[in-house]
């Protein structure tokens, strides 16, 4: 199923109350958390998601769990901040449409499938926001609140590269909160302000 309008708008709603949040813990901080010699590597603005990939460590092969059309963006800001929201653009419709979300009865018969879907929806996503230091291009970022409970409260590591215009985020190996397997994530983001 196509993205609707309806779903653009919900997700791009999700990610303007995310930079919101941001700015506004950003501001009322007011404090920088470069290290001495990350001005090379600056991440600070708003990047639109362009690539998502998984690569199993052990074989190399390479998978894109959310396809190629996707929605998202990272948004690092000078104070520390910053919210990430990265999801595949072909997500299934909710079974039953606006009838399900009102409870009606035609949405009774369908709370397994729409609890699946919603599963699903989960699997084909990732989003978190926090704080996040940067020493050369090691990132390290504070989770405040995530898609997946048990980040929240966690510190992730990434590694960043900027070439071309293109932020590249990558993870060490890990393990995947959707399907328990080890991967290797990378992220690709353009500059969008």
């Amino acid at each position: 199923m196509q993205l609707t309008s309806s779903m653009a708008r919900r997700a791009l709603g999700i990610a303007c109350l995310a930079l919101c949040a941001a700015g506004a813990l950003a501001l009322a901080r007011g404090v920088g958390r470069f290290s001495a010699g990350s001005a090379a590597l600056d991440p600070v603005g708003v990047w639109s998601v362009i690539d998502y990939t998984a690569t199993d460590p052990a074989t190399g092969a390479v998978t894109r769990p959310f396809g190629r059309q996707l929605l998202g963006s990272a948004i690092y800001t000078r104070g520390g901040h910053l919210s990430v929201l990265v999801a595949g653009s072909e997500r299934a419709g909710e079974p039953g449409g606006a009838a399900a979300r009102k409870g009606s009865s035609a949405a009774a018969g369908s709370v397994t499938a729409r609890a699946a879907l919603r599963a699903q929806w989960l699997d084909s996503m990732y989003a978190y926001t926090g704080t996040y230091t940067l020493a050369g291009d090691a990132l390290t970022v504070h989770i405040e609140s995530a898609w997946q409970p048990s980040w929240v409260g966690t510190t992730k590591t990434r590694t960043l590269s900027l070439q071309g215009g293109v932020l590249t985020v990558s993870t060490p190996p890990m393990v995947s909160p959707a399907d328990g397997r080890t991967y290797i994530s990378i992220t690709r983001f353009r500059r969008a302000e």
